[in-house]
């Protein structure tokens, strides 16, 4: 998308305060295993209003001022159809796009009170028809690009990275605190062995 520096910083303190106002909303509502009715959709959608509002009682730097309506704006649509303003495209912040498709697929992806996880084929496939109307394209094409270098990099990793008997196994494993003994699988119980969570206290 093009962004670098100062708009990277804009844009990473928004995503992760653009729920912000989530604090305003009960659980009951947020927990809910079935979907929401008319007014209590209406209820949460409140909580992009209350994000800005909450966040623009904090104070930014001056030039870190625009991180509150950056992340009110996640729910905004391109077509003009989205909460809390209703905005029409240009005038949503290419940040706020950009939180609006993450915020789409972390929703998607993520086991949620009201639905399982989707796989990656299925959210993207979702979310390529929301292209246009709902999200940016120019985001979803980002969206796409990040996805397919994520996956290049995990299958290079996956005929990279050393297999058990492989030449550079041992050191890693020696980097992790594992003696020889405990390679070899002697039932000795090393540092792995022990602590919070197995057994220890």
């Amino acid at each position: 998308m093009g962004l670098e520096g100062l708009d990277l910083e804009k844009l990473r303190a928004a995503a992760l305060l653009h729920d912000y106002g989530k604090i305003a909303v009960r659980d009951r509502f947020l927990q809910k295993p079935g979907k929401l009715d008319d007014a209590e959709f209406a209820y949460m959608k409140a909580h992009a209003e209350k994000t800005g509002e909450f966040l623009a009682h904090l104070e930014f730097p001056r030039d870190m001022r625009d991180v509150p309506v950056m992340a009110a704006q996640h729910h905004e649509r391109m077509d003009g159809h989205g909460y809390p303003r209703g905005l029409p495209a240009e005038q949503i912040l290419v940040g706020a796009r950009i939180v609006a498709a993450a915020d789409v697929f972390d929703a998607l992806t993520a086991p949620r009170y009201y639905k399982p996880a989707y796989p990656l084929s299925k959210t993207l496939e979702i979310m390529d028809g929301m292209a246009g109307n709902h999200l940016d394209p120019g985001v979803m094409t980002a969206v796409h690009r990040c996805v397919h270098d994520l996956e290049w990099t995990l299958d290079e990793l996956k005929h990279t990275w050393p297999k058990p008997g492989d030449e550079g196994m041992g050191s890693i494993q020696e980097a992790a605190g594992l003696s020889e003994r405990d390679r070899a699988g002697s039932g000795t119980a090393g540092p792995a062995a022990s602590g919070p969570g197995r057994g220890g206290a």
